[in-house]
């Protein structure tokens, strides 16, 4: 969950300064608890509760695994998701029950998902799916809170960066490193779209919160586009990943 330009970038200036580590080491994932008082922070194999005004560390979560590879919050705020892994060999989730002050977590259910690191985890809207996406050039769908999969989407040539859900959860969209987004309907999961303007591999996926329109955006590459009117507008770049600074892209961007 998004708290608006100036207080992620506010955020990740703080947990990049606060969080305990010799060397900066990259952070990547953050999401805000539902109130706002709390960003989750994935930093090698941790996950640390910070209270957003000050980035004082609350709690933590120790991963036994390499690196915690990307988080994500679901929309009523209750449910953490956490991947993790070892690069070349495994991808799994763990979700987690939420204390009432953001600062517990009770685990539901761990899987191995995926084949290679998780890119990136999504919530449907109303919580009942969890789509995420690896470098196994995969994305698949598991039900929320059984943990069992629901589909899994073999389209991708490449690797996979992004999954998202539109407002509604009737569709889902996904993209990587073959510069396509694929746009799929939740009820039958067939492809609806395949956008593929795209000039190098796009990293991001954002959905219009009014309409059901997408804009993808990456490293150096122009933005795709798909709704009334290809409607588009391109926001300041959000960089939360350092560990990606060295692409000249954008990595997070939002619809205004």
């Amino acid at each position: 969950m998004l708290m608006g330009q100036g207080l992620i970038l506010l955020s990740s200036i703080l947990v990049l300064s606060q969080l305990p580590s010799v060397k900066p080491n990259p952070v990547r994932g953050v999401a805000f608890a539902k109130d706002g008082k709390v960003v989750f922070a994935a930093q090698e194999n941790n996950v640390f509760f910070l209270r957003t005004n000050d980035a004082v560390v609350l709690s933590k979560l120790k991963i036994e695994s390499p690196v915690v590879s990307t988080l994500t919050l679901s929309e009523d705020g209750k449910t953490l998701a956490v991947a993790h892994g070892k690069s070349g060999a495994t991808g799994e989730i763990v979700t987690y029950l939420l204390g009432k002050d953001n600062t517990s977590a009770t685990p539901i259910f761990q899987l191995k998902a995926h084949n290679d690191l998780i890119q990136n985890l999504s919530f449907s809207p109303d919580g009942k799916l969890l789509a995420s996406c690896s470098y196994d050039r995969l994305v698949k769908i598991w039900s929320i809170p059984e943990g069992k999969l629901v589909q899994e989407l073999k389209d991708h040539s490449d690797s996979v960066y992004a999954v998202a859900f539109n407002k509604d959860g009737t569709m889902l969209a996904s993209t990587g490193a073959d510069r396509a987004i694929k746009v799929w309907d939740t009820k039958t999961w067939k492809k609806l779209h395949a956008l593929s303007d795209s000039t190098d591999w796009v990293y991001t996926l954002a959905w219009s919160p009014v309409k059901k329109s997408i804009a993808g955006r990456g490293s150096r590459s122009n933005p795709s586009s798909l709704g009334a009117g290809k409607r588009f507008f391109k926001a300041n770049c959000i960089r939360i990943r350092p560990y990606l600074w060295r692409y000249q892209g954008c990595l997070d961007f939002r619809w205004n």
